[in-house]
């Protein structure tokens, strides 16, 4: 049996991500100003998640951090997610980053698909 949790920081962040990009998405094709809450909650929930994710992904792995990992993250945090991936899984790195891209263009697609199906 496998001791992998269904919810884990990984599956959060795309699902963050995906909804993130849908709502976004569907504000723009409605041509309506995207809420000012909206965007820092969104920002800071994916800082979050990565931050979750890289913690686990670290302890696991065995490899220390920095002093202050959580402002550096919110800044930088789209420079050291590949930079970490690539340097604990090689060439394997890609298929995360691919698929976090696939799920960024889902939920814009999604959005344009049901904006136009509704409105």
């Amino acid at each position: 049996m496998n001791n992998t949790p269904f919810i884990t920081p990984a599956r959060v962040l795309f699902a963050l991500a995906f909804f993130t990009w849908f709502i976004t998405e569907l504000y723009e094709v409605r041509e309506i100003s995207l809420p000012f809450s909206f965007e820092l909650i969104s920002r800071l929930g994916i800082a979050w998640t990565v931050w979750l994710w890289l913690r686990e992904d670290s302890r696991r792995l065995g490899i220390g951090w920095i002093l202050d990992m959580g402002f550096f993250l919110y800044l930088a945090w789209p420079f050291i997610l590949p930079y970490h991936l690539f340097k604990t899984r090689g060439l394997k790195a890609f298929i995360p980053i691919l698929a976090f891209i696939l799920t960024a263009l889902c939920g814009s697609l999604t959005a344009v698909i049901f904006s136009n199906l509704l409105f």
